[in-house]
């Protein structure tokens, strides 16, 4: 009992209890008036985490339980959960999955439906989920190096659930048991798991023909039960797929194009790819040769014949190496798509003309041109010379070819010329000069000849004019005409070249002084005489037949016109 207006009074724990007020005012007391206290116990929150130690890592589920939380006066409970990362939970057990690794404070807090317990608090770390991420593969060492993104140790001796996949499929195409002996030399943890494949023939083979013979990817599938981490028996339930890289000697082999074996396309590779376009022997110019040679024996001796180097080098896939290959590749190192194999290869050959730009005693430079560079990215040609009279001096692209590889060489009397582009030439004309020092023989021009000439490895279709060995004097153009006329020729030796016109009764009506002109074609508008059918006055020549002479060096011609007023 009690006395005062607000007493206070300390119950034990649990319980229904009847409380009575009565009053008094001095002569009598009130009735009573009666009030139901309940009291409650505080429940008690629990929370556990489930899922083993070498589980709790990062986009995988992880399990919670607060099956231990209590109320000691057996009210049913429910229950919140704080997972640290902005998400909440109202199951009694429930999954969660967490993005980022780091350390989590999860926090539980029941209620009895008359009161929350105090939060329960437990600190959860969640790792990085166990990777690989680099595979390689020593083909002669018949070594597999997987490198993880964290420490990690085999479960056994032998490794019963690593796969491979060749075909792209996705799926298994064999799997590598533990009956073939797959061998780490790490027991302790280490990010690097090193496997002997000497005693699995079958895997080496595999792995050699389908990476490098037929340039294919390998996969490499790792499952649980390969690999555990450091902190308990079992390992990640899933570890992904991987790229294996096919190392030897230090080079990586099977990438096309990959010619310098560093794992990776580049402008190297594209300079070097051009070297051996342009005639230099493979054994001098690719890095990988020997390896690539040795890769090849090897596959040979498996029942698989095959050139490595050549599958390597050769970008286009047509058997041949090429200045194409080159451009290929050059395109691929800076991000751009392959130029596809027979870009605008439709419609009429593009025409490619030897040019004499300069000829003295001593010097003499020659420019190769193409009249359209649509699509064009790159040339390989052949140009035969005679090595008594010209010594090659120097051969460079152009203006319009400035952003080209070029390589070329030389070898009795003949010049292999090999250039290439990531993008098609800025212009039409000229896409190299070379330069020869002369031993003053006028005549040996005429023993220049562009003896081949391809565009884009030969998807793109190109006739030939080489440099004229007769003089000619060819109708002009239009005829009739008014009031203008072209004059075409060709010449086949440097000299002076002028042209008279005359009237029908042999009178001289205009001189054209054209100058001094090296061997070649002058045939179209820009190169052609040109005749505006006025006399030497500068007056229009009346309507009639007139006649053209031609004196070039020791040669003259003659030709008919008529003008038609």
């Amino acid at each position: 009992t009690g006395t005062g207006v607000a007493p206070s009074h300390e119950y034990d724990p649990g319980g229904q209890y009847t409380v009575t007020l009565v009053v008094n005012d001095g002569a009598l007391d009130s009735a009573p008036n009666t009030l139901q206290v309940y009291i409650n116990t505080q429940p008690v929150a629990v929370a556990k985490v489930i899922t083993e130690i070498n589980w709790r890592v990062a986009k995988l589920p992880i399990q919670f339980d607060g099956l231990d939380s209590s109320d000691a006066d057996g009210d049913p409970l429910t229950y919140k959960w704080n997972f640290d990362d902005g998400n909440t939970d109202t199951e009694v057990s429930p999954t969660h999955t967490y993005a980022v690794s780091r350390t989590y404070n999860i926090t539980l807090v029941v209620n009895d439906g008359k009161a929350d317990s105090l939060p329960d608090t437990l600190q959860l770390v969640v790792k990085p989920g166990l990777k690989p991420i680099s595979v390689s593969y020593d083909v002669i060492g018949t070594l597999l190096t997987i490198e993880f993104n964290r420490a990690v140790r085999h479960n056994a001796i032998c490794f019963d659930y690593i796969g491979m996949e060749v075909s792209n499929s996705g799926m298994w195409d064999f799997a590598l048991s533990n009956d073939r002996g797959l061998r780490a030399n790490e027991i302790a943890p280490s990010k690097t798991i090193n496997i002997n494949l000497n005693r699995d023939h079958a895997t080496s083979t595999n792995l050699a023909v389908a990476a490098l013979a037929e340039h294919k990817a390998v996969d490499l599938m790792l499952r649980g039960g390969a690999f555990t981490d450091i902190y308990g028996p079992k390992s990640e339930p899933v570890m992904g797929t991987v790229r294996v890289q096919m190392i030897t000697h230090g080079y990586v082999l099977g990438n096309i194009g990959d010619v310098t074996g560093d794992g990776g396309i580049s402008p190297l590779d594209a300079a070097l790819i051009l070297q051996d376009s342009a005639g230099v022997p493979e054994d001098e110019v690719y890095p990988i040769y020997a390896t690539a040679e040795e890769i090849s024996n090897l596959l040979t001796v498996l029942g698989h014949p095959h050139d490595l180097m050549l599958s390597t080098a050769d970008v286009s896939n047509n058997g041949v190496v090429t200045a194409f290959d080159a451009a290929q590749v050059l395109r691929i190192s800076i991000g751009l798509d392959p130029v596809p194999m027979a870009p605008g290869g439709s419609g009429a050959p593009k025409k490619v003309a030897l040019k004499v730009s300069s000829f003295d005693n001593q010097k003499l430079e020659v420019t190769i041109d193409l009249d359209d560079v649509a699509n064009v990215y790159s040339a390989d040609m052949i140009l035969t010379y005679d090595p008594q009279s010209f010594t090659i001096a120097d051969v460079s692209g152009t203006v319009a070819t400035a952003e080209w590889l070029t390589e070329y060489r030389t070898e009795s009397g003949r010049l292999r010329i090999s250039m290439a582009g990531a993008s098609q030439p800025v212009a039409d004309g000229s896409l190299v000069t070379i330069s020869f020092d002369v031993d003053g023989s006028r005549e040996a021009i005429e023993k220049l000849n562009l003896a081949d000439f391809r565009l884009n490895g030969g998807q793109l279709k190109a006739t030939i004019e080489n440099l004229p060995k007769l003089f000619a004097l060819l109708q002009n153009y239009p005829n009739p005409f008014n009031p203008e006329t072209w004059i075409p020729y060709r010449i086949s030796e440097a000299g002076d070249v002028s042209i008279a016109i005359y009237n029908v009764n042999g009178q001289m009506v205009r001189q054209l002084h054209l100058g001094s002109k090296m061997p070649g074609y002058y045939v179209d508008k820009s190169r052609a005489a040109y005749w505006d059918g006025a006399n030497e006055s500068g007056e229009a020549v009346s309507s009639g037949i007139y006649f053209y002479q031609m004196l070039a060096g020791q040669n003259t011609s003659v030709r008919k016109m008529i003008i038609v007023r």
